[in-house]
């Protein structure tokens, strides 16, 4: 009887073992695969960061070049403060443009999961909103700004309220003419 209780002990002890391997084996298993996602969410997570990144960079490169190419020049001619105040109130604007942008682009950006797709998507920068922003800048005066670069009433607000600031009156009627006559267009638009 002994033995045979023994025996009972003994078989109760393995299974005891072959579970508590078992029961190892499948938490080892479970951590290998939470670590695998987690180092694939993190990978993909890098992924977007760098784009987000890269993205960045490319924009102040470009505004610099903007900048520097038409905006600056525009207003040489103005004292200091002045010109630092409209060349700050189009760069102002150019962010905007950019911030609504890569909004538009938050979605392709999570879509990212290989080095490709974030290759594709920051030419996608350079051939969308560069291309189109600098064919909308390729005339650079004061009157082409307005009537090409400029697209909202906001837009067009900031700039009147440095031309008021500055008391140049002769620019602020430009802004001013150029909202009226969209408002204009606006309300034929909107009338049935």
């Amino acid at each position: 009887m002994r033995s045979i209780r023994f025996q009972q002990i003994k078989e109760k002890k393995k299974v005891k073992d072959l579970s508590e391997v078992i029961v190892e084996r499948e938490k080892i298993k479970r951590d290998n695969k939470e670590a695998a996602r987690l180092s694939q969410l993190k990978q993909k997570n890098i992924l977007h960061l760098e784009v987000e990144e890269e993205l960045f960079e490319k924009f102040n490169r470009f505004k610099s070049d903007i900048s520097e190419r038409v905006f600056r020049p525009l207003f040489e001619q103005r004292e200091e403060k002045s010109r630092k105040e409209f060349v700050n109130t189009f760069e102002n604007i150019l962010k905007n443009r950019w911030t609504f942008w890569l909004d538009q682009a938050k979605e392709d950006i999570e879509k990212i999961e290989t080095c490709q797709g974030k290759t594709d998507l920051l030419q996608e920068f350079d051939s969308h909103f560069q291309k189109i922003l600098n064919k909308l800048l390729q005339k650079p005066t004061f009157e082409n700004l307005l009537e090409d670069f400029l697209s909202q009433p906001e837009e067009a607000i900031q700039i009147g309220k440095v031309c008021l600031s500055k008391t140049n009156f002769q620019w602020q009627n430009l802004v001013l003419r150029k909202e009226s006559s969209r408002e204009i267009f606006l309300d034929s638009a909107i009338q049935p």
